[in-house]
């Protein structure tokens, strides 16, 4: 953020992790995801201060989400890895409106996870209660930005550009999801 350090993460390479998830999380954090994102975010002269550092989860995390579907699409990091991911994200949105809106019971919600998935998962169940709405934050902000660009695809067809689009989606930093359709809309209808 101040422009004199290099962006660094670290992740463990001691097996704990699948070398797929490793990938995942190298773009989730790196480039094309935070690392990437926060540099425009934080660089920008046009952006006040105060939007630099507020930080709206569905954007961020859903951006970075994004940016590993990105990824597997190009070839970069396993397809099968990014669905996977993506179920995760979805089942955990699942349990924790299970949990922590409709008030099921560990029981309860490791009785659906296991409908879904073949087994239970109290490691799923405990992150959920320990951090209500973080999961979510993750699959619907990546839905946001998959349905913008779609919208932007099928209305522009050939003349659909995606570093532009995704130069829309950055430039201005991280905001409500309507604010973002807004700049998209009028970047369709500039682009027809």
């Amino acid at each position: 953020m101040d422009g004199y350090r290099d962006g660094r993460f670290f992740l463990p390479l001691d097996n704990a992790i699948p070398a797929t998830l490793t990938h995942l999380f190298a773009v989730h954090e790196g480039v094309p995801g935070h690392h990437f994102q926060f540099s425009i975010q934080y660089n920008s002269p046009t952006i006040p201060l105060v939007r630099k550092i507020t930080l709206i989860p569905g954007f961020v995390e859903g951006w970075a989400v994004y940016a590993e579907a990105l990824c597997a699409e190009n070839g970069l990091v396993d397809p099968i890895a990014i669905q996977n991911r993506l179920l995760d994200l979805y089942l955990g949105t699942v349990i924790d409106t299970g949990i922590n809106e409709l008030q099921w019971t560990r029981e309860k919600a490791n009785e659906y996870i296991s409908s879904i998935i073949g087994t239970d998962s109290d490691a799923l169940i405990d992150s959920v209660i320990a951090f209500p709405g973080l999961i979510p934050g993750y699959a619907v902000g990546y839905d946001q930005f998959q349905s913008l660009r779609e919208k932007a695809e099928d209305e522009l067809k050939d003349r659909f550009d995606i570093k532009a689009f995704h130069s829309v989606l950055l430039r201005n930093g991280n905001m409500p999801f309507s604010m973002l359709e807004q700049q998209v809309n009028q970047y369709i209808e500039s682009a027809k």
